[in-house]
């Protein structure tokens, strides 16, 4: 089955479901990535239409992580999938800290 949950779009899907929507949602998975904890990531806020695909916000990958973890509690699956993925020079990705 290929859908997303209400609230979101493909372009569009964010980390932050609504909480209605839990129920077609088993698992989130979470990458865990303690050398990304002070990164700042760009996220989607979900939504439809033209709109919502240029909404998003900028978080700290490591509070993105705990406001998943605080939200959805067992549902969370925290994996390291670094074995899967490309590098960010590979993948053409910048890391911006804050300071």
């Amino acid at each position: 089955m290929n859908r997303c949950p209400e609230g979101m779009e493909s372009g569009t899907c964010t980390p932050f479901p609504l909480l209605r929507t839990m129920d077609m949602v088993e698992r989130l998975i979470v990458h865990r990535a303690p050398a990304l904890e002070n990164t700042v990531v760009d996220i989607s806020l979900g939504g439809s239409g033209p709109m919502a695909h240029h909404v998003s916000c900028h978080l700290r990958y490591g509070d993105l992580c705990a406001i998943v973890r605080h939200t959805f509690g067992e549902r969370v699956l925290e994996i390291d999938l670094d074995p899967y993925l490309l590098s960010s020079s590979e993948a053409g990705l910048q890391r911006v800290e804050l300071a």
